[in-house]
Formats: C-alpha cells, sequence, structure tokens
C-alpha cells in the first residue's frame, strides 16, 4: 500500500480503526447497539479461521458492490459488516443491554 499523507498504511488502519470505534459509540446508534456491534466483534475474533475467512469473503463480496476501490473507507465498511454478519449469524451469543450492563455494574 502506497504511504499517504496520514504516514502510511499504518496510519491509515488506525484511522480506520478510529472511525470504526466512532460509528460504535457515536451518534449512529445507542449505547446498547454499540454494546452488541463490541460484543459481535470479540465475538468474530473468537470464532475458528474458517468462519472467519467465510464471513470476511462475504464481507467483501459486499463491498464490491457497496464500496468501490479500497482505502481505508472501505476497510472501515468490510469491518463493519463483518461485525454485522457475526450478530446475525450468533444473535444468541450476543448479550441484550440489559446482561452487558450487569456485568459491568458486577
Amino acid at each position: 500500500m502506497a504511504a499517504s499523507s496520514f504516514g502510511g498504511s499504518n496510519s491509515e488502519a488506525c484511522f480506520g480503526s478510529v472511525i470504526l470505534r466512532f460509528f460504535e459509540m457515536g451518534s449512529v446508534g445507542t449505547i446498547e447497539d454499540a454494546a452488541r456491534r463490541a460484543a459481535a466483534r470479540r465475538l468474530f475474533g473468537n470464532l475458528p479461521a474458517e468462519e472467519q475467512a467465510e464471513f470476511e469473503a462475504l464481507a467483501r463480496f459486499k463491498m464490491l458492490h457497496t464500496a468501490r476501490g479500497g482505502g481505508s473507507l472501505a476497510e472501515t465498511m468490510c469491518a463493519i459488516e463483518k461485525v454485522r454478519i457475526t450478530a446475525q449469524r450468533y444473535p444468541e451469543q450476543i448479550p441484550t443491554f440489559e446482561q452487558w450492563q450487569a456485568r459491568r455494574v458486577a
């Protein structure tokens, strides 16, 4: 990947991560939505490599139709799509907002 004005690929990955965190905690949804997305992201990280690869391929396929080209925005959109696919596939493993709150208090 070519270096950008932000300092290259490491900075672009960091920027994409910041955008993803803003999406999770910003005005795009509620705290409940953010908690569910964070739980789905952790769940994705614990899935077998084969299933992660499947979700990655599904997310990238969707990006072919919605986000032309590459770059940090496309990577962020792909990361969000992987989280969505994970939550959709395993809804029973994502805690409700009340369960999430109780865990934070305990």
